[in-house]
């Protein structure tokens, strides 16, 4: 499938450089008022304008230099001499600006406007085109292939990839722009499709809104695509209840008039779709834009699609949405709350009214990081977005915990991070998951069960308990513990909750559970963020060394009787709280069983070299940095731990983690 990876706008309305990194599927933009959500969707609306009048087929063979062939006689070109003029009335429509000179930044019309589209293809790779757009004489633009005004790029062009790269000329691209509906027609004459294409890249389809109901009943000769249309609209405006029914009448051939008339399960009688309210309208306009014929990239441009628009059918409209984005690229404006809240993470953007600046969805951004100290639930990425637009943060968090599909409680600010990271590794995982920051593990035996009775109570489909997930560290706990507290916590009628224990110290020293990955890991974050090559093969060696020199110096003097008597107080306190919980004892050990036990675990984690178990925070900074000495790079595991996250990718997670893919 061809998408629009980038796309680069220089000296257009409001944008003086701006840098734009699509989703290859829906694309949602916020911002506050003249942020330039509208202005994003002009300038790739005029782009779309340029590049189909700029296609033409070629007369002749033509070869460069080199006697290569550029392109073939028949083959489709961009940028011949005889395209490059063209008339503000012809673009108006497209720019809705009122002079020549508005479409510039700061209407400087001495600068260039240059609007440059990346287009990605699995086979072919990616190809750039860009056009530069330069005032000329009257209200006339002169417009060319490239990023000036002068023929170079024309002449460097790899036409022959233009040409695999896409298939349906002359005009390879769907636009479709549909723009809020407030009112249609009382009555509507039958137009050529022509004109109907026309009214569409004019943002005026909503008045013929009965003719393209007529294409997709009649024309198109695909009486499956209108159940499909019609299926699409009951769900989302009614949820399947009270059912929607067409009846379109009228022949092109022989009428003047073409007349659509609906009705539903409850009334049962036709109405002319001119009565209908405006957000049964609105829908209906966006999903004639999805059932359009198919090009080799349909676009739909959706300039706030919620203006009329209640909630639940924002809900299902992103839903189906993003089921049709499957095949076809989508673009939506908003400053509605709900319609963000429904929207994927990946899939949103957030404008914040800057002339220069590089925006990435914000599911690509990591959590922010908060005061030190911490606990509660953790702001999304979402929290900014909407604080922003209404300049309210009431109840945000709690909102956030009951549209979540997930709540994760952590014991830490930097585990929230660190997961979040990785479950977004998860390309075909579409949960919304919200992190509850306890503040230790202290903090999960005494209020774990606190947690249970309030949230049995607050319900949104599931109960906020019934989705919610525990993980924490292990500390010192010894194995048999650690799985027969995993499985009290899941099993017990009184606590019920999903629950993983690291089997690791911390779940830093779980990067440690294969060394041969963690290698691999941090060649990847060295080239990331020092911009170095190194193999991993040369660092393995020298990693384990390091890993056996930490567990030597432990043998040797790393622990001692008031190490061991604190360990001991900390587990009996462990005991009394898990007591506490289940009114029964979980670790059903004397003071001398638990002193025999602590000693134990560290005697077998020691030999086993099994180091991972007995490996705090600060040991595993050591480790690394003891690593990458000879490569004078610093590990600081507050400051390089979560860069470190952010580089895994499949080839080197662990094992361990793949607890996360099950939540």
């Amino acid at each position: 499938m061809i998408a629009i990876k980038e796309f680069h706008i220089q000296n257009f309305k409001s944008f003086k450089d701006v840098k734009i990194f699509f989703n290859p599927t829906l694309n949602v933009f916020t911002g506050v008022n003249n942020a330039g959500k509208t202005n994003m969707l002009e300038a790739l609306s005029l782009w779309n304008k340029i590049f189909n009048k700029s296609i033409s087929k070629a007369g002749r063979l033509v070869r460069d230099k080199n006697d290569k062939i550029r392109y073939n006689k028949e083959d489709y070109v961009m940028g011949i001499t005889t395209n490059r003029y063209f008339d503000f009335q012809s673009i108006i429509d497209t720019v809705r600006s009122p002079n020549p000179e508005d479409i510039f930044y700061g209407a400087d019309t001495k600068e260039f406007i240059i609007l440059s589209v990346t287009f990605s293809k699995k086979e072919e790779g990616e190809i750039t085109i860009p056009f530069t757009i330069k005032s000329a004489a009257g209200n006339y633009y002169y417009i060319t292939l490239g990023y000036s005004d002068k023929n170079d790029f024309f002449d460097t062009f790899d036409f022959q990839q233009f040409n695999r790269f896409f298939t349906e000329f002359p005009s390879p691209l769907g636009f479709y722009y549909a723009s809020p509906v407030a009112s249609i027609r009382a009555r509507e004459e039958f137009v050529t499709l022509p004109k109907l294409s026309d009214a569409v890249i004019k943002r005026t389809s909503s008045s013929y809104i009965r003719n393209r109901l007529h294409q997709l009943y009649r024309n198109y000769n695909n009486t499956e695509a209108f159940q499909q249309f019609k299926s699409n609209l009951n769900y989302i405006l009614n949820n399947n209840n009270n059912v929607f029914d067409f009846e379109v009448v009228g022949d092109i051939n022989k009428d003047i008039r073409t007349v659509v008339n609906i009705k539903n399960q409850k009334e049962n009688i036709y109405r002319d779709i001119s009565v209908f309210g405006s957000g049964t309208l609105q829908i209906i306009e966006i999903l004639l834009n999805l059932f359009e014929p198919s090009t080799n990239l349909n676009i739909i441009l959706l300039d706030e699609p919620d203006s009329h628009i209640h909630r639940d059918i924002q809900k299902r409209l992103i839903e189906t949405l993003v089921r049709f984005a499957k095949n076809q690229q989508i673009f939506i404006t908003t400053h509605n709350e709900a319609l963000i809240r429904e929207t994927l993470p990946e899939n949103l953007f957030h404008l914040e009214q800057k002339s220069e600046a590089i925006y990435n969805p914000i599911g690509n951004q990591a959590l922010i990081k908060v005061n030190p100290g911490f606990s509660g639930i953790y702001p999304s990425s979402i929290n900014s977005v909407i604080t922003a637009l209404s300049g309210n943060t009431s109840a945000l968090d709690f909102i956030n915990a009951i549209e979540a599909d997930v709540i994760v409680f952590v014991e830490g600010q930097d585990d929230a991070k660190s997961f979040d990271i990785l479950l977004k590794q998860q390309i075909l995982n579409k949960k919304k998951y919200v992190f509850w920051v306890l503040g230790g593990v202290n903090e999960v035996f005494e209020n774990i069960k606190s947690y249970k009775q309030i949230f049995s109570t607050i319900k949104n489909e599931k109960t906020l308990w019934e989705k919610s997930v525990l993980i924490m560290d292990r500390d010192f706990l010894a194995d048999e513990y650690v799985e027969k507290i995993e499985q009290v916590f899941i099993e017990n009628k009184k606590l019920g909750i999903k629950t993983k224990i690291w089997n690791s110290y911390t779940f830093e020293s779980t990067l440690f559970l294969d060394l041969e990955l963690l290698a691999k890991l941090l060649v990847k974050w060295i080239k990331k963020y020092y911009q170095k090559e190194y193999n991993s093969q040369d660092i393995l060696p020298k990693l384990i060394d390091n890993y056996q020199k930490f567990g030597e110096k432990l043998k040797k003097s790393g622990y001692n009787n008031k190490d061991f008597e604190d360990m001991g107080h900390r587990y009996k306190d462990y005991k009394q709280k898990l007591k506490n919980i289940f009114n029964s004892e979980v670790i059903p050990k004397n003071d001398l069983q638990i002193a025999t036990l602590v000693r134990t675990h560290v005697t077998n984690s020691l030999n086993e070299e099994k180091l991972y178990k007995l490996m705090k925070k600060e040991d595993v900074s050591d480790i690394i940095n003891g690593t990458l000495e000879e490569y004078n790079i610093n590990f600081n595991i507050k400051n390089d731990f979560i860069n470190l996250i952010n580089s895994v990718d499949k080839s080197v997670w662990q094992q361990e983690w793949n607890f996360l893919n099950g939540i």
